[in-house]
């Protein structure tokens, strides 16, 4: 919870409040800015907040699920509550408030979005509610997508009741992990990892120490992160007892709370405290952690999803020395760049809050772009792929924070595609025997080589049997590793050469071909990774995909007597509401799954026929023979009536070379209209479909 500060309320604040939120719904309807690297800020600075006495401060934003953003920030003084609260507001994907002020009925807290596009606010409860008491307790409320209240709240003392207990909490970050548990990564007298299950009811898990023992170290700060491949990340920051140097660590985990691989130590150890470490995941796979470093800069480190460091450090333009910056923030873009932003000041002039835009590669994307003179502790969330927006405490015009608001700003980003690789699985049952593919596409920028794996748990239900290479590299440009085919696994990898240039934009980068052995269901799993012209990953990615293979049964037959002239262009079979080949004898088959199967039959001068059969398991295959139809539908209306004699009637004694000559009356395609056709209709005369 912030420190308390002073109440200055004036009319003059609640003028400039009124004058700000005119630009409400003027800064979101601005026309659009042409292309530009560096982003452009859209419109003025809007007010979040509507209550106007006290401080409104700490701001955060946190993305919902369902696209909204929640900005909510801490209030010093609740005019309704008559005292200090938290408060939020919703935004739309599109920039616009969603409703009014929301009062999240606490003092203080975090939120988390959950899968159901609610929200859960955590807060510590703290003995004999004293700001520096023991605080070993966290009550956790449930919000809905609106923002309303759901149940009451749920408490878990961690000092009790655990095998390993934790006397002292001094603060903590939240997560939902890729299995929809909410994870709390807890500052104590050590770091710990804590997960929540979400459910009717919410339950905690046992504690986990993170980093192993390390208590030679005081002063934590964690943050915590979830990887695109579903892993995630823990970093901290702690201090030496000796050295009184700050270090920053990270180890990552598997979705089961699992470390994989050892601690990554995040550059050198710096003199400065905690409080500038943030985290962000990169939408192509791995992350970027942002911190002081031992010369007093701002700099960014750059890891793969295994933990492995891509490059040297990078230092963050105008961000020295770091007594002058007062705080950082990096967060990641949907096209696989990311932004960082930080306060500078110096010299006691106003502290002014910079933006700069990174590619995945850690190389400059425009300039470094001022935001305001006076905002502090700036958070950013992108609302859709081509605008995000910065939301941060303002300060009044002596440059201190006390009667100030939280402000926003909306940017327009010229988003570059953002990387991938989407593999696609048949539409189509796939049944025993069968061959089918699973096309590879490709989508991003600035890509230079791609290698690709699938594979698959076991052999049992299909197979790779074959695969091609598409063009997106195109063939005259590039390096070829041949495609690389055994049974469970497809391998590939290409890389263009000199004197071409990286790729940005979406093709085919490839097709695996594969053989249904058995009924049952596997999973494909792709791997892919992307580098850049310097050979620095700028995307990685695993993704699972489901094939299931039916046990079939082939259904044959033929409908070769409807037609002696061979013409089957008008034919129509189905199966389940599938077309059916029409071989060029007439003849057709089709695989079956198990269980009910309804086949359909229309042809021109025949009512159509439905048949229903079920399929069985081992059942042998089904052969229909010659289908046989009832001639005399004319018009196709299903029915055998007048006007399918009225028809017949115009054509009567014609051949295929007269006018008046129609096929859909001479019912045994001989090409003439006689007797044997009006035969044909007067047999099957009051006859319709089935």
């Amino acid at each position: 919870m912030p420190i308390q500060k002073i109440h200055n309320v004036s009319k003059l604040k609640t003028i400039r409040k009124f004058s700000r939120n005119l630009l409400l719904t003027s800064m979101f309807s601005l026309p659009m800015v042409g292309q530009t690297a560096t982003p452009v800020s859209l419109g003025g600075v809007l007010t979040v907040n509507t209550e106007i006495y006290g401080e409104q401060q700490s701001t955060k934003i946190e993305s919902l699920s369902n696209g909204n953003n929640l900005i909510y920030w801490y209030s010093s003084y609740d005019s309704e509550a008559k005292k200090p609260g938290l408060f939020a507001q919703l935004f739309s994907p599109d920039g616009l408030k969603i409703g009014t002020e929301i009062s999240l009925n606490a003092e203080d807290g975090q939120v988390v979005a959950l899968e159901d596009g609610g929200f859960l606010l955590v807060r510590l409860t703290r003995i004999e509610n004293h700001y520096h008491g023991a605080a070993t307790t966290f009550a956790i409320q449930r919000f809905n997508d609106a923002g309303g209240l759901i149940g009451t709240e749920s408490k878990f003392n961690f000092s009790e009741g655990n095998s390993i207990p934790i006397n002292h909490i001094n603060s903590f970050d939240l997560e939902r992990l890729s299995n929809n548990k909410v994870l709390i990564s807890i500052d104590a007298d050590q770091v710990y990892q804590k997960a929540i299950n979400i459910g009717d009811v919410l339950t905690a898990e046992e504690p986990i120490l993170v980093g192993g023992d390390q208590h030679h170290y005081t002063d934590y700060k964690s943050k915590v992160i979830t990887l695109p491949n579903g892993d995630y990340v823990i970093a901290w920051v702690k201090q030496d007892n000796h050295s009184n140097g700050y270090s920053t660590f990270a180890q990552i985990y598997d979705v089961n709370s699992t470390p994989k691989g050892d601690i990554l130590t995040i550059g050198s150890p710096a003199s400065a405290g905690p409080y500038n470490l943030s985290i962000a995941a990169l939408k192509g796979g791995g992350f970027v952690l942002t911190k002081p470093n031992d010369e007093g800069n701002t700099v960014a480190h750059l890891y793969t999803n295994e933990g492995a460091s891509r490059g040297s450090e990078i230092i963050i333009p105008d961000a020295s020395p770091v007594h002058s910056i007062f705080n950082s923030k990096v967060a990641a873009f949907q096209d696989g760049r990311f932004i960082v932003l930080w306060t500078f000041g110096i010299n006691h002039e106003p502290e002014k809050l910079y933006g700069q835009v990174y590619n995945p590669n850690g190389t400059k994307s425009g300039e470094t772009f001022l935001i305001s003179h006076e905002q502090w502790f700036p958070e950013i969330s992108q609302i859709n792929h081509n605008h995000f927006i910065v939301a941060a405490d303002s300060m009044n015009s002596n440059g201190f924070m006390h009667d100030n608001d939280v402000v926003a700003q909306l940017y327009k980003l010229d988003a570059q595609p953002a990387n991938k690789l989407i593999a696609t699985t048949p539409t189509r049952s796939i049944f025993v025997g069968n061959t089918f593919e699973i096309p590879l596409s490709i989508e991003g920028s600035n890509i230079y080589g791609v290698d690709t794996v699938l594979s698959m748990n076991g052999t049992q239900v299909a197979q790779f049997s074959d695969g091609l290479y598409g063009e997106f590299l195109p063939s005259y440009e590039r390096l070829t590793i041949p495609v690389n085919v055994t049974g469970e696994r497809w391998e590939s990898a290409l890389s263009l050469k000199s004197p071409y240039k990286e790729k940005t934009g979406k093709g085919h980068y490839g097709t695996a071909s594969l053989i249904a052995t058995n009924p049952g269901t596997v999973t494909v799993t792709v791997q892919s990774q992307f580098t850049d012209e310097n050979g620095q990953y700028i995307y990685q990615s695993q993704d699972n995909y489901t094939v299931t293979v039916l046990e079939s049964v082939l259904i044959s037959g033929s409908v070769a007597s409807l037609a002696p002239d061979g013409d089957f262009s008008n034919f129509t079979i189905t199966i389940n509401g599938e077309i059916v080949k029409i071989n060029p004898d007439g003849s057709f088959s089709i695989q079956a799954g198990i269980g009910e199967a309804t086949l359909t039959f229309s042809a021109p001068g025949y009512l159509s026929k439905e048949q229903n059969i079920t399929l069985s398991p081992n059942q042998a295959n089904v052969d229909l023979g010659e289908i046989d139809l009832v001639a005399g539908d004319s018009n196709g209306n299903d029915k055998i009536d007048i006007g399918d004699l009225t028809k017949l009637l115009g054509a009567y004694r014609t051949t295929s070379t007269d006018p008046n000559y129609s096929i859909g009356v001479d019912f045994n395609r001989d090409n003439k209209v006689d007797l044997q056709d009006l035969t044909l209709l007067g047999k099957n005369f009051g006859k319709q479909a089935q």
